[in-house]
């Protein structure tokens, strides 16, 4: 039982947890109205989608296991993800997902009666729709290039920032919006050096995502523009927010977002320096060595999503007190 658990848990990228769970507090961040109060309908619009959102991004995780098995099982870094999926078997993570997904349903179910917003259940299904078939064939949507790309960005935040934000409000914000597109960038950023972890493999089999259309020394160099620009507009749009809406001087926590930029641009550069490297040399101790720095990303990911949750809960703060 205990080992069944723990094999689960592997199974569902729990590493990907921190980050997931990112959009759940951002969205609340912003979406919040501190007019309600603190009251039991502000907890239930708080609980019902933190669990929407928990599951989908579990059962997704979940699909990306089982049918990536193949390509996980060439990596040695990946051993106990492989071993965990040996361990439960394909049936049992099937069944899971099958679980998941049915729990998901009478939640949202009474989100959107609650809320008599049909807008929910359109992002839950488009996106639910999207993180199924980015790995599962036939569609499997990895392997189409630049739709993996805009797969990614919706799945892994337009979507469940949109469902959070929605889920508070009805209003239309630019700001929020404008907020939305640099954190989509800065999500898009940190994804690809994972992509760039399974570049030899993805290639090898024939997958076709946008890193590998690209190659390795234009997908790392398009990483580090994309991060710096992601971070650029989300920091405008949070220094705007802040200072509309709580104090100037909680405007400094948008340092953290900065910091997380300039630590994540150091470890892409090198992986830029090794890209060109061995697009030149073809040298397969660089292209482990580029594999080995790449594996990090989850740490990148949890660096840079924890500051931004970071400047959120500023905000958040901001908006009881100012």
């Amino acid at each position: 039982m205990r080992d069944g658990l723990k094999s689960l848990i592997i199974v569902s990228r729990s590493e990907f947890l921190p980050a997931n769970l990112t959009q759940f507090f951002i969205g609340v961040a912003w979406g919040i109205n501190p007019a309600l109060g603190i009251s039991w309908e502000l907890g239930l619009l708080l609980l019902l989608p933190f669990l929407i959102i928990t599951l989908a991004a579990a059962w997704g995780a979940q699909a990306n296991s089982l049918f990536d098995y193949e390509l996980d099982s060439k990596d040695k870094r990946k051993a106990n993800l492989v071993q965990a999926m040996d361990h439960l078997g394909p049936s049992k993570v099937k069944g899971f997902m099958v679980l998941e997904f049915l729990l998901s349903l009478p939640l949202l179910f009474l989100l959107v009666t609650y809320r008599a917003n049909l807008t929910l259940l359109l992002i839950w299904g488009v996106g639910s729709f999207l993180t199924f078939f980015y790995s599962a064939p036939p569609i499997q949507l990895k392997s189409r290039s630049w739709l993996q790309a805009v797969a990614i960005m919706l799945v892994l935040s337009i979507f469940p920032l949109l469902f959070m934000f929605y889920t508070l409000t009805a209003a239309i914000d630019p700001i929020f919006l404008w907020f939305l597109t640099g954190h989509t960038l800065i999500i898009w950023s940190i994804i690809v050096p994972a992509e760039i972890r399974d570049y030899f493999g993805d290639k090898a089999l024939g997958v076709e995502t946008a890193t590998v259309r690209l190659g390795l020394e234009n997908a790392s160099r398009a990483s580090a523009v994309l991060l710096v620009l992601g971070t650029l507009i989300a920091g405008e749009a949070l220094f705007i927010r802040l200072v509309m809406e709580t104090h100037i001087l909680l405007t400094l926590s948008l340092i953290a977002m900065a910091a997380a930029t300039i630590v994540i641009l150091r470890h892409l550069w090198r992986l830029h320096v090794l890209s060109t490297e061995y697009e030149k040399s073809k040298d397969k101790a660089i292209a482990e060595a580029i594999v080995d720095l790449s594996a990090r990303n989850p740490k990148w990911i949890t660096l840079v999503t924890q500051a931004s949750v970071l400047v959120a809960v500023v905000l958040l703060i901001g908006k009881f007190f100012f």
